[in-house]
């Protein structure tokens, strides 16, 4: 029985951390300052794959490389379409109530697009 108590301890700790790690802000980080060439330079967007790995690497793995805390999106184009994608990362608890990931609503339509993007070519 005690056995049981601790497995469902330590599976409560791993929840909490990986609620942690995928909600964590960047507020604690360094702010760079742009350079002056930088500053007046126009913005540039960011492809999918960048967007992945600034947003969702974290707590994700593609190829061997990024999180453990999710799951791997290595071939996540092989089961799952663009909609589904979006609708997952739009409000994960959705589809899964169990899930640590937190929700990207308000990420801007056209990086949850970008990121859709990239994913779906992971076959």
């Amino acid at each position: 029985m005690r056995c049981n108590h601790a497995l469902i301890l330590l599976a409560a700790l791993f929840a909490l951390t990986a609620t942690a790690a995928c909600t964590k802000n960047d507020a604690n980080r360094p702010v760079e300052k742009p350079s002056e060439q930088t500053a007046s330079a126009p913005a540039q967007k960011l492809t999918g794959e960048q967007l992945f790995k600034a947003k969702c690497a974290q707590c994700h793995k593609i190829k061997d490389q990024g999180g453990v805390v999710g799951p791997d999106l290595t071939a996540i184009a092989s089961r799952k379409d663009a909609a589904g994608l979006q609708d997952f990362i739009k409000d994960p608890k959705k589809q899964n109530p169990s899930t640590a990931m937190p929700s990207f609503a308000d990420l801007p339509a056209d990086d949850l697009k970008a990121i859709v993007d990239y994913l779906g070519n992971l076959k």
